[in-house]
């Protein structure tokens, strides 16, 4: 059973899809777009703006024992003028977040990019200046100029179902884009599907928590097998299926952990086994997964922090396994997973934690004998590029007992 003040919080609360707006000065702040996280807009001075991030429903109780909110921010700021300025930003960092030493979240390299284009680019060290309750930015605009504040390289998700179609589109006909099903609030989830449908499966999919834009690795991966000249006898070993977006409402409204109910999804797919209420996109996951399981299972997370360990995959407990073979198979993966990212062998989770018992790799290592992990891509040199390369060396290392980088 999950914790009893985290079931409550997976039920009781509800996501608003909508952010605040502010004009002043000639500025316009809005966090009502896609993947948009900001609250509490105020004018702090001329030119000078504060916000924080919106907060997921979740109790900071729980919050100290995990999952915590990765409180990111994702905001459209416009000079309304015709005359280049700039603008002046505090993001206020949550007392809490400060106390329990968890700031780190709000203190790393902030990005920006223009709405067309997901070319995200670092704010410049001088123009950030990290104060004991908040982080300054300053941003250059030129006359009526849009752009993007960001904690993290978001990936909306209609660029996502456009990159589908086109990696799909550039397969000559050896990947199909196919809905699995329906988030809470209506959107497609969906699966690139490719490789030989008569080979074992391996699932390669998106972590449920939103505010950890995993898309780019995982998209990175369906492009290269699909497109790779040395990666073709993957397709031939291998039915793959590569999920990028696996909590889509959660993406648009720019939530931390949750989905379009306030449910931790992460953590609910004891629910959905057990057919209990609530954990929607656990249950089309778990449907979809069910339906040919697994031989490999590979949840993907993604997050640039300046202070957090080394990227490493989670080491669950191996006597979960039954299967002797896939639990050697699974302990060679994970010792060359480790070399991948450089990481000290990694202590095993216990098998009753009371809160990862619940993830969907463990159910399928305890009912399959699938060889899973979840693959933390975290550490201060992580970046949305980086996680495109990190995501096809994983699926490599995944797929082939010989690949090593």
């Amino acid at each position: 059973m999950l914790p009893l003040l985290l079931l409550a919080t997976l039920s009781l609360y509800g996501a608003d899809p909508s952010g605040p707006k502010l004009e002043s000065d000639g500025w316009r702040l809005n966090a009502a777009i896609e993947c948009g996280n900001a609250a509490n807009l105020s004018r702090a001075g001329t030119d000078h703006f504060a916000l924080a991030p919106r907060e997921d429903p979740v109790p900071v109780d729980v919050q100290k024992t995990g999952p915590i909110s990765n409180y990111v921010i994702h905001i459209e700021i416009t000079n309304l003028q015709s005359a280049a300025r700039t603008i002046t930003v505090d993001v206020m960092i949550p007392e809490w977040l400060i106390r329990e030493k968890f700031d780190y979240f709000l203190r790393k390299p902030y990005l920006v990019r223009t709405p067309e284009r997901l070319d995200y680019q670092l704010v410049p060290a001088d123009r950030q200046t990290s104060l004991p309750d908040r982080v300054r930015i300053k941003i250059d605009f030129a006359a009526r100029e849009r752009k993007i504040l960001a904690t993290t390289a978001a990936y909306p998700y209609s660029v996502m179902r456009k990159r589908l179609r086109e990696i799909a589109a550039n397969s000559r006909g050896k990947a199909r884009v196919r809905e699995i099903g329906r988030s809470v609030e209506g959107r497609p989830v969906l699966s690139l599907e490719t490789g030989n449908s008569a080979r074992p499966r391996a699932i390669f999919m998106a972590t449920l928590q939103p505010g950890e834009p995993s898309a780019w690795a995982i998209l990175s991966m369906a492009d290269a097998v699909t497109s790779k000249p040395e990666l073709a006898r993957l397709l031939e070993e291998y039915d793959l299926a590569f999920l990028p977006m696996t909590n889509p409402d959660g993406v648009v409204h720019g939530s931390n952990n949750v989905n379009g109910k306030g449910e931790i999804v992460l953590v609910g797919f004891t629910h959905a086994i057990e057919n209990k209420p609530g954990m929607h996109e656990a249950k089309v996951l778990w449907n979809y997964i069910s339906r040919k399981p697994p031989e490999i299972l590979i949840d993907f997370h993604f997050l640039n922090l300046p202070n957090h360990p080394l990227p490493r995959p989670y080491v669950f407990d191996l006597t979960l396994y039954t299967d002797a073979a896939r639990r050697s198979r699974t302990e060679d993966m994970l010792r060359r997973l480790e070399s991948l990212s450089s990481a000290p062998k990694g202590p095993p989770i216990r098998r009753d934690h009371p809160l990862w018992q619940h993830l969907a790799t463990f159910h399928s290592i305890g009912k399959w004998n699938t060889i899973a992990t979840l693959y933390q891509n975290t550490g201060p040199k992580t970046s949305h590029q980086q996680a495109e390369v990190r995501g096809v060396e994983l699926m490599r290392v995944a797929l082939d007992p010989k690949f090593s980088r």
